[in-house]
């Protein structure tokens, strides 16, 4: 159940448009001007590995940089990966299926999401 009165704080660097049942046309139904600050997954390179045909680095993710605790009617908005990073939250959500103009540029998203 979400509370009558809630706070969205846009943690992504740029604007996210949510348009849910409204079209291209009508535009989004919620708009979520940028905070300013961005979650940031920490991670921790264990190694690389190298052959004579493939190169990659060995990368852990771990929990979300100077992230904000929780706070009762806030929500988050996440990338997907910082929200896979700390699914225990339950006030992290992220962009769900894209919405596209004609051309194929990306206008913003149909939904936010939780993770579980």
């Amino acid at each position: 159940m979400i509370p009558c009165t809630v706070r969205v704080v846009n943690m992504m660097p740029y604007t996210m448009n949510i348009y849910e049942d409204n079209t291209r046309q009508q535009g989004p139904m919620f708009v979520y001007e940028k905070s300013g600050l961005v979650a940031r997954i920490v991670t921790v390179e264990l190694g690389t590995v190298q052959g004579p045909e493939l190169w990659y680095r060995d990368v852990q993710y771990q929990e979300l940089e100077s992230f904000p605790d929780e706070v009762a009617g806030t929500y988050y908005i996440v990338s997907l990966a910082a929200g896979l990073a700390v699914r225990s939250r339950d006030d992290l959500l992220a962009p769900y299926k894209k919405v596209r103009d004609l051309s194929g540029r990306i206008l913003g998203y149909k939904h936010l999401q939780r993770i579980r």
